[in-house]
């Protein structure tokens, strides 16, 4: 199984897929803060992942690396958006909510890496709720 059929096999069982009963806009927000308030997967503390975030935000080297990686990512995640919609490999919207989504993740994580008052999760959800505002109206 690849990396990319694992990640969209992950994706499939996010909160934005299994309950379409839910807003879109809200899907959206739940699913990110899973990302965020889940323990990482690995046998590390999770002071270290909050270690690697702040690498990949100050590390040219790694910062490139992390955004090749969140662009699959965003494309993984629109198409999670389309699939959910019914929205055809054409549209737009999917692509745009995806990017809205993870641009709203990127700059909370460069907020938060210089201003640490709030967790890094509620400062995430902040940023993608402002960000997905008025999508389901």
């Amino acid at each position: 199984m690849t990396s990319r059929t694992r990640a969209s096999t992950g994706l499939r069982d996010t909160q934005i897929l299994r309950d379409t009963d839910e807003p879109l806009g809200a899907a959206l927000v739940a699913m990110i803060g899973d990302v965020y308030s889940s323990p990482p997967e690995f046998d590390q503390p999770a002071s270290c992942l909050g270690r690697f975030r702040v690498l990949v935000a100050t590390e040219p080297a790694v910062r490139a690396e992390y955004l090749r990686i969140s662009d699959a990512g965003e494309q993984l995640l629109a198409d999670a958006i389309a699939e959910r919609t019914g929205a055809g490999e054409k549209e737009l919207r999917p692509k745009v909510l995806a990017a809205i989504v993870i641009g709203a993740e990127r700059a909370a994580i460069r907020h938060w890496i210089n201003n640490r008052d709030v967790p890094l999760a509620e400062t995430v959800d902040a940023a993608v709720r402002e960000a997905l505002d008025g999508v389901d109206r």
